[in-house]
């Protein structure tokens, strides 16, 4: 899939859902999500199924598996509510403060109304 190109989930008449591979993952966000941006959880899950579905856990785990690659950027994606990963939170906060995303102290999570959320198409 060309990076272009907007992933479609649903196939055949049974709609059964198909999971993005680790490419369109990393395509979305090298093209969406610049540096010094974040986006949610939530924003990714709708935009590879659709509103209506949230399917977090598939997209939490591609994103965890992805941030042991070189060239990650995973550390951009945070929960909706600005908190951020479970596994190494501070690391991720280095990461977005190096990118210049505003970041509250307690409890340590982005700051929404400061931050640039990224639109993804």
């Amino acid at each position: 899939m060309r990076a272009t190109q907007r992933f479609r989930p649903f196939e055949g008449r049974g709609y059964h859902l198909r999971m993005p591979k680790y490419q369109d993952l990393h395509a979305l966000l090298e093209r969406c999500v610049p540096k010094g941006s974040v986006t949610t959880y939530g924003d990714v899950s709708r935009y590879f199924y659709g509103e209506g579905t949230m399917k977090n856990h598939p997209i939490g785990a591609m994103l965890a598996a992805l941030s042991r690659r070189p060239g990650d950027l995973s550390h951009r994606v945070i929960m909706n509510d600005g908190g951020l990963r479970v596994i190494d939170p501070q690391g991720q906060a280095d990461r977005l403060e190096k990118e210049g995303v505003p970041l509250l102290d307690k409890p340590r999570r982005v700051d929404l109304k400061k931050a640039k959320r990224a639109k993804l198409t």
